[in-house]
């Protein structure tokens, strides 16, 4: 994974909590198209767009400032276990490439109704422009949102590729109304 800062404001992302998950920061806004029709304006950005305000409803695009350049292709090996015994592994390669999911961060959903709207946003392995968040502010009082804040959390991961078949017909697993697996 290779990241490029765009701004001299930009901070590259940083791991959370010594995972997978990585720390994504506000850099910039952009609010255009954004004006609802039925109010007045949504959202309000400092003279200086170091920070914007995010009133109830609204949402805005945060800009972070960093490209990136995931991997086209992935060669993954293999290893099976099965009730703890060790089975073997092998040399033969799953072909994949990798994808990025941006994600809302738990803390700002559950203190502030603050989400990724669309949730998890996909990055594909192709995009090299500027990586933008779109958040929504779904709490009950406006929200300032500052230059540098952790705005979202990007998981890089694999998405392996596949082959399509249109088929007449299904084999019928006895699932498939809603509640089905018993929830």
């Amino acid at each position: 994974l290779r990241i490029k800062l765009l701004t001299p404001t930009s901070k590259a992302p940083e791991a959370a909590n010594a995972g997978d998950l990585l720390d994504l920061f506000a850099d910039s806004f952009s609010v255009e198209n954004l004006e609802s029709p039925i109010s007045k304006t949504k959202v309000v950005l400092s003279k200086e767009d170091t920070d914007c305000e995010l009133l109830v409803g609204a949402r805005v695009l945060v800009k972070t400032g960093i490209a990136l350049d995931l991997p086209v292709q992935l060669n993954y090996g293999w290893a099976f276990k099965s009730d703890d015994n060790y089975i073997g592994e092998g040399s033969h390669s799953i072909l994949a490439y990798a994808v990025a999911d941006l994600r809302p961060r738990s803390g700002l959903a559950l203190k502030h109704g603050i989400t990724v709207l669309n949730a998890p946003a996909t990055i594909d392995n192709s995009y090299r422009k500027e990586i933008g968040v779109i958040i929504i502010n779904h709490g009950h009082q406006p929200y300032v949102i500052k230059r540098g804040d952790k705005i979202a959390q990007m998981l890089i991961r694999p998405l392996y590729t596949n082959k399509m078949e249109v088929v007449s017909d299904l084999q019928d697993s006895g699932r498939g109304a809603y509640g089905s697996s018993g929830i």
